[in-house]
């Protein structure tokens, strides 16, 4: 197993990213929230399924050659792990 990439990020409240998608198709992506609003109110929707950060320790793998999108509707930072690694074939 290998990994591409490691890195945070932080998505403030209000805060909306629009659906995009990569050109990776040998890899996977894990989101692991770190700090989440309380109030359920941050969201990650990958094609027509959505996750929704509940607590600190969430996490989910998706393909990011999938359109997905993001936000932040909360009053605190959203911020989470976010590691690409490659895929097993």
């Amino acid at each position: 197993d290998r990994i591409n990439f490691v890195g945070l990020s932080k998505m403030s409240p209000e805060c909306e990213l629009d659906a995009h998608a990569h050109k990776n198709p040998d890899s996977l992506v894990m989101h692991i929230g770190l700090m989440v609003p309380e109030e359920e109110s941050a969201s990650l929707v990958v094609g027509d399924t959505e996750f929704v950060w509940r607590e600190p320790g969430d996490y989910c793998i998706f393909d990011d050659s999938i359109p997905h999108s993001a936000w932040n509707r909360g009053e605190t930072d959203r911020i989470i792990l976010h590691i690409d690694f490659e895929k097993e074939v």
